[in-house]
């Protein structure tokens, strides 16, 4: 099946009846604009910076071919023999024209512009969710977990890039905690609970944690999941598990707790 050829912009009409008014069933009804709606129009092309909201294109306001033209698009679109509702700035945008402009788009059911996209949120990790949920206890809390650039080297020798490298405090540590009350710093790795067990295996690797628990200090890793029951709304489990120093000087873990959180990191129910 061979589809129609579009026409070149050189082919295209250099001027053409402005302002349609689109009915419900996509036909477009031209009217003569008013001088107070051309203002209107001026005033949203200047407002979008002269360019199409869409994809951004520069376009010309009354003057040049049609393909390079704004066409004053309404978000809300005028009903059939109701009049013009809303021509308010508001419910106006600047789109491009001509055959494969934006406008044309939009009409034709490519893209949905009715409703502004929301944005995405970006996603907590889990040194800020382990952060809150020990403020909430009482704990004043600071970051060790830093990224430094390192020169990249291949065969020993020098690439000529930067590469980004994490270091944590005594190779384990992202986050200390203090709390009046309590003696002693506590070191956190944090972490989601399916890695849970390999971050407990690098730190008994790590030289340092002895020393730690010896001098006073306490050693916790934090391991953070989603979960809740299929078409249920899911909650933020986190697992504490506590390092200590066996009958020979060993650092081994237990688990020290499980607790369930909402939204705001509020506890709803301690598992254990």
């Amino acid at each position: 099946m061979t589809l129609p050829a579009f026409p070149k912009p050189s082919q295209l009409p250099k001027r053409r009846q402005p302002n349609p008014q689109v009915l419900d069933d996509g036909r477009l009804v031209f009217r003569k604009p008013s001088k107070s709606w051309t203002a209107q129009r001026r005033k949203v092309w200047e407002r979008d910076g002269r360019r199409c909201v869409q994809c951004h294109k520069p376009v010309n306001f009354d003057s040049g071919p049609d393909w390079s033209r704004a066409e004053i698009d309404h978000i809300k679109l005028r009903k059939a023999g109701g009049g013009f509702t809303d021509d308010s700035e508001e419910n106006l945008r600047t789109l491009c024209s001509g055959p494969y402009g934006c406008h044309v788009k939009r009409h034709g059911g490519v893209f949905l512009m009715d409703e502004p996209k929301k944005k995405r949120a970006k996603p907590v990790t889990m040194t800020k969710r382990s952060m809150d949920y020990l403020r909430k206890d009482g704990y004043s809390v600071a970051i060790v977990e830093r990224w430094f650039d390192f020169p990249e080297r291949k065969n020993g020798f020098p690439t000529g890039k930067m590469i980004k490298q994490r270091m944590d405090a005594f190779n384990f540590a992202d986050l200390i905690a203090v709390k009046p009350g309590i003696p002693g710093t506590l070191y956190v790795q944090t972490t989601s609970r399916d890695n849970q067990a390999a971050r407990r295996a690098k730190i008994l690797e790590a030289e340092a944690v002895p020393a730690i628990i010896k001098s006073g200090n306490r050693v916790q890793v934090h391991g953070w999941a989603l979960a809740g029951a299929r078409g249920a709304r899911k909650l933020w489990k986190v697992s504490v598990w506590r390092g200590y120093l066996d009958d020979i000087g060993n650092v081994q873990f237990e688990p020290e707790s499980e607790k369930e959180l909402d939204e705001t990191g509020e506890e709803v129910e301690s598992l254990f």
